[in-house]
Formats: C-alpha cells, structure tokens, sequence
C-alpha cells in the first residue's frame, strides 16, 4: 500500500472521477441491506489535464484583452459574453489545481501523517508539564 502511495504522490496523480458522483455503483436492495460502492476510478497526472499554470496564465491573458476591448467599446454584449465565459474557464483550471493539491496533501498526510511546528511540540509539552502531579504533601 505504502508503495501505491508514494507512486501517486510522486507521480501528482490525482483521481479524476471524485468530481462526479460519489459513489458509481448501487445494488438497488432497500434497507440494510442496500449498498453503495465506488468501483470506477481513474487516476490521471496533470499532464493529462496539460501545464495548469501556464493555461491559467493564457486564460488570464486572454480576458485582459477581451477587459481591454470593453473599455473602447464598453455595451457590447458580445464581450460581455466572453468575459463571463472566460472567468468560468479559468474558475475551472483553479478548480482542478485546488483539486490536486487537496488530494496531495491527502496523500502526503497518510504516508507522513500531520506535520506539527516545534511550536505546536512546545506547547504541548509545556500544558503536559503543568498537569503532571509531580509530589503530594500531607499536612
């Protein structure tokens, strides 16, 4: 398992079918006895998805320029048009990079478990140190 693991953290394969359903199979009993299951999967890197960032940066470019062209011409509906459906493409391509960095933290969480600041070490340490009973005195 731990091998599967670090495979597909180091390879930044995410799985893609966690934005559909949760859950591709059901076995149509009623009650207890009804099961849910997620049996397809499909693990993809992002270089099924291309280079995130520089696509992002595309996008962005390209509703600069349609922002531009609204100055000169600012009750064109066409450009407004396109202005709405570019935010939606690039509200995707974030979508899908928030996407991979959930599931790689999920990943590096499970293979690592949470890493805590020597902050967080000190504190803790500290709040033990306080609630220990170290003697007990009888008058």
């Amino acid at each position: 398992m731990s091998d599967f693991n670090s495979f597909i953290h180091s390879n930044a394969v995410i799985d893609s079918t966690t934005m559909g359903f949760k859950y591709s199979r059901c076995n149509k009993r009623m009650g207890h006895r009804r099961m849910y299951q997620k049996i397809n999967r499909m693990l993809v890197n992002q270089w099924v998805y291309g280079n995130t960032k520089q696509h992002l940066k595309a996008l962005e470019d390209e509703l600069e320029n349609i922002l531009k062209e609204q100055e000169h011409d600012p009750f064109n509906s066409e450009l407004h048009n396109q202005e709405v459906e570019k935010a939606t493409e690039i509200q995707a391509v974030k979508d899908v990079e928030i996407l991979t960095l959930r599931q790689k933290a999920r990943v590096t969480e499970a293979l690592q478990g949470e890493r805590n600041s020597k902050y967080f070490h000190a504190t803790t340490k500290m709040r033990l140190a306080k609630s220990q009973i170290v003697e007990i005195q009888d008058d």
